[in-house]
């Protein structure tokens, strides 16, 4: 190891080997028994918390190295901390992550690194966050088809878990713009008989207030189709 030089650029840097490591910003330069690049770094890098060890003394209202390093960062209080678990949520929602992400241990390395003192919240409190949003948007959806009338796309499906589901879509004129959501997708363990799907496609319709303002229902043509045709017919005005 290179012996180190009395410099007061020292104060501010480790050198191990040939490489000097910048106390302030971690960052790695190569030492070949001269501190004039190291002195550069600091000049350009840190004139803010060196003072008076930059040249011609500190500026009024400048920190001193020793002020600077004393600062910790402000401790996340209760509105940051809401924030960001808000955020949580919407990642979650958003890009359709498990609710156990946040029991992950890459997740937490990420939270510790950018907030140590948030508290992460446990997947129950998530579950309950997002249960909470989806009733709040579920009463806004319904509230704006209050007073339309809706056509409605249905499909069943099968997941790779071969477990089966049906969705249903609702299309809607608002503003004069097309609007679609999502009313439902649930689990149809039943046979997909004719009446089976009228009974789910009924249920779905009645629970968001929509009976009799059903304009129209798209569906695939399987050979069922023909018999729940004429069932919706009596329902749901088609």
């Amino acid at each position: 190891m290179k012996r180190r030089k009395r410099s007061a650029v020292w104060e501010h840097f480790t050198l191990k080997e040939d490489d000097a490591t910048c106390k302030i910003c971690k960052a790695v330069l190569k030492y070949n028994n001269s501190t004039s690049s190291l002195n550069y770094h600091l000049k350009s890098l840190h004139a803010a918390v060196l003072g008076g060890e930059s040249g011609g003394g500190a500026r009024p209202g400048q920190p001193s190295v020793a002020e600077a390093f004393s600062k910790r960062k402000a401790v996340c209080d209760d509105a940051r901390a809401e924030g960001i678990t808000q955020r949580i949520c919407n990642m979650v929602e958003k890009d359709m992550l498990p609710i156990s992400i946040v029991d992950g241990k890459g997740f937490r390395e990420l939270m510790n690194y950018c907030e140590p003192d948030y508290q992460i919240p446990s997947r129950e409190t998530i579950t309950t966050r997002i249960e909470a949003r989806y009733k709040r948007k579920k009463a806004e959806l319904k509230a704006r088809l209050a007073n339309t009338h809706v056509a409605i796309t249905t499909d069943c499906w099968t997941s790779n878990t071969t477990e089966s589901y049906i969705t249903v879509t609702c299309h809607y004129m608002e503003d004069w713009l097309m609007r679609s959501a999502v009313l439902a997708t649930e689990s149809m363990p039943m046979s997909h008989t004719a009446d089976n799907l009228a009974e789910r496609l009924n249920e779905i319709v009645h629970a968001w207030g929509l009976t009799g303002r059903v304009i129209a229902c798209v569906h695939d043509n399987a050979s069922n189709i023909p018999l729940l045709k004429f069932q919706l017919s009596t329902c749901l005005m088609i």
